[in-house]
C-alpha cells in the first residue's frame, strides 16, 4: 500500500485532480459517464507532464511486444519520479 501511495504521489497535482473527478462523477448515467471519462482522460493526456512520461515511456519500449509481455514495475517506478 505504501509503495502504491508513494507512486499516486508523484504523479503531478493536475493529473490527481482529474482522476478524482473521473472518481467523483456519481450516478450520471454510463454513457454520460464515460463520455465524462474520456473527456478528463484526454485533456490530462495533452498536459506537458503526460506528454513527458509518455514519450518516457515509449523510448524504453512501450508498446513493443517485449516490453509488453513483462511486468511493468520497471517501467513505472521510473516514470513516477519525472
Amino acid at each position: 500500500v505504501s509503495s502504491l501511495a508513494r507512486r499516486i504521489a508523484g504523479f503531478p497535482a493536475g493529473t490527481i485532480a482529474a482522476a478524482k473527478q473521473a472518481a467523483s462523477m456519481g450516478e450520471v448515467g454510463l454513457e454520460d459517464e464515460l463520455a465524462r471519462e474520456e473527456e478528463i482522460f484526454l485533456d490530462a493526456a495533452q498536459s506537458p507532464p503526460a506528454r513527458r512520461r509518455m514519450a518516457a515511456a515509449l523510448a524504453i519500449g512501450m508498446q513493443t511486444a517485449p516490453v509488453e509481455r513483462r511486468c511493468f514495475n520497471h517501467v513505472w517506478g521510473p516514470l513516477a519520479e519525472q
